[in-house]
């Protein structure tokens, strides 16, 4: 049987304490950000114009507000929401934030139902939208570290509003994890982050959309 030494019975009885003294579940406000995993490269001009519709959250969730959840050994469950921008607002802002950077004009619109038939020549060039279909943490806090869950379902759409022609459309579905000996609010939007960055390179450095895009006349 192995024996659990002086500083890991300190460590251990303070994390008891620590769990103990919680007083019941509680909600986190968890910070997502896009780190894109490299630079956006600036793009000779002139560029198509992009408008970027609202992504829609379409979660299948009796409360979209949350964005995951997390558990403790006593068995309670702690509430993750978002700290300022909820995900439709990250992604939607991320890949306008992108596309501006190379060099497009891009404006931020609404109303697009992502069909052709109700693509509109005039909000831009290129029309960018899609669906957040999947968005959820998975916490789980053990007496002697955190583990951490992010999985992540973007759809997105990307069409030539002249003549209507799809650019790219695809469905992007990505995860991150992680191990951390305390749990913080920062390790769990990392985490998060990460995989909702992955997906949104996984558009956003497309081959296939960036040759399309190309070939777009302003």
């Amino acid at each position: 049987m192995r024996r659990i030494g002086w500083g890991g019975a300190v460590l251990a009885g303070g994390l008891l304490l620590a769990l103990g003294a919680c007083g019941g579940p509680r909600t986190y406000l968890i910070g997502l950000q896009y780190r894109p995993a490299a630079p956006a490269e600036q793009q000779p001009g002139p560029l198509p114009s992009i408008a970027v519709n609202f992504f829609a959250d379409v979660r299948e969730r009796p409360d979209r507000v949350k964005i995951g959840t997390l558990t403790d050994p006593r068995g309670e469950t702690d509430t993750l929401i978002p700290a300022r921008l909820g995900v439709d607002e990250v992604v939607t802002q991320a890949i306008a934030d992108a596309l501006a950077r190379r060099g497009h004009p891009v404006k931020q619109i609404q109303g697009w139902d992502l069909t052709l038939a109700g693509v509109q020549p005039a909000w831009g060039d290129v029309l960018v939208g899609g669906q957040i279909q999947d968005f959820w943490i998975s916490g789980e806090r053990a007496l002697v570290n955190t583990r951490t869950a992010a999985a992540v379902r973007l759809k997105v759409v990307a069409v030539a509003s002249r003549t209507r022609e799809v650019l790219w459309e695809g469905t992007l579905s990505t995860s991150a994890e992680s191990v951390e000996v305390f749990f913080s609010e920062e390790q769990v939007a990392a985490t998060a982050s990460k995989a909702l960055s992955r997906a949104l390179d996984l558009f956003l450095t497309n081959p296939q959309f960036l040759s399309r895009l190309k070939g777009v006349q302003p």
